[in-house]
């Protein structure tokens, strides 16, 4: 186990106004989606910008030249926390355990084509985790929640020539994660939150992957297309002399867009038009997986953080005149193997705004 010093802190007044923003950038793109009857999508930053893409995972297409995108993604994921009777098990046998009830992020994007060949991404979250508590030397330690700005990231993403024999694009991405979030959040007894359960690292990382897409030809495969990214974030030493540990990020998806001219199964269950608005649908089913590295303090491993969860996602997407768009997804962990003793992740949701100018 990690120990630390545990500082009293007082919460700084720079937060409201950094807040008051994000929240209202928010109400804008929710609002922007009740006047366009539905919204755009792009799942958070990752996701895709057009009907026929992914939700989560990022697709190797990018912007055209001079095509601006803005998009909000919320991604929630809930914990099996453990009970009182659970922790006091913990302390009795001097077990080192976390618990949460759920994590939050909420994040306001944009996307901008440089060129028909290289889009730049950047994102800023505002993080959220509920519930914590660990045990450590007998005692329960409750920390309750920890809310705020996390890291800003600004990506690159580069596309490679098609191979279009058989339809399919790769693209490279490169980005750096910058320490703008909160970094000195604290917990119910006004004591500093340990440095991974803050919003912000501290820290600038460097993020580096590869993105692929493919589409077919065929006249009972023309509307099915898969895409699959993988990112890397080096993560390096940030406060607290800490450093939160690497992060893998792999996703697979597939996405079916189903086609109003096309006689389907599903043209009954999903409309052409609602109050005069055109309406497009795609149901996409991803895997999106995370790997984590152990925290490290001062050169020392804590065994009870980091390790890999990969959830199977399913839901869908909706566009409004191929241009504001709408996704949605819901699922449960395929694999959940986390370090040390902590719940088991449980129920997990995302949804995402955005719209293409």
């Amino acid at each position: 186990m990690i120990t630390k010093n545990r500082t009293k802190l007082n919460t700084p007044l720079i937060k409201l106004p950094f807040l008051l923003l994000l929240y209202f950038w928010i109400f804008s793109g929710l609002l922007e989606l009740k006047v366009s009857a539905c919204n755009c999508s792009c799942a958070s930053v990752f996701g895709g910008n057009s009907i026929d893409g992914p939700i989560v995972t990022m697709p190797a297409y990018t912007l055209p030249k001079g095509k601006f995108a803005l998009s909000s993604g919320l991604s929630y994921q809930n914990y099996d926390e453990f009970n009182a009777s659970q922790l006091k098990s913990f302390n009795r046998r001097n077990i080192h355990a976390h618990s949460s009830s759920a994590t939050m992020q909420v994040s306001a994007n944009a996307s901008y084509g440089i060129t028909d060949d290289l889009t730049v991404i950047i994102s800023y979250p505002f993080q959220s985790g509920y519930g914590m508590k660990y045990t450590y030397g007998g005692f329960t330690y409750d920390e309750e929640n920890s809310m705020g700005l996390g890291d800003m990231s600004l990506l690159a993403k580069y596309s490679l020539p098609e191979i279009e024999k058989i339809q399919l694009k790769t693209s490279l991405i490169a980005g750096l994660k910058f320490p703008t979030g909160f970094t000195h959040e604290k917990d119910i007894d006004n004591y500093r939150l340990s440095a991974d359960h803050q919003p912000g690292s501290g820290s600038w990382d460097p993020i580096f992957g590869i993105a692929i897409s493919k589409n077919f030809h065929g006249e009972n495969l023309k509307d099915l297309s898969l895409h699959a990214n993988s990112l890397y974030k080096l993560s390096t030493k940030g406060s607290q002399d800490t450093v939160v540990g690497d992060i893998v990020n792999f996703n697979f998806g597939v996405n079916y867009f189903i086609d109003p001219e096309t006689p389907n199964i599903f043209q009954k269950l999903f409309p052409k038009k609602i109050l005069g608005r055109d309406l497009d649908w795609s149901l996409v089913s991803e895997v999106n997986g995370t790997w984590q590295e152990k925290v490290e303090y001062e050169g020392v491993k804590d065994d009870a953080h980091g390790g890999l969860l990969i959830n199977w996602m399913n839901g869908l997407k909706l566009a409004i005149h191929k241009r504001v768009v709408l996704g949605i997804l819901g699922g449960f962990p395929l694999i959940n193997d986390p370090n040390g003793i902590r719940p088991d992740a449980g129920f997990s949701l995302i949804s995402t705004v955005g719209i293409l100018f």
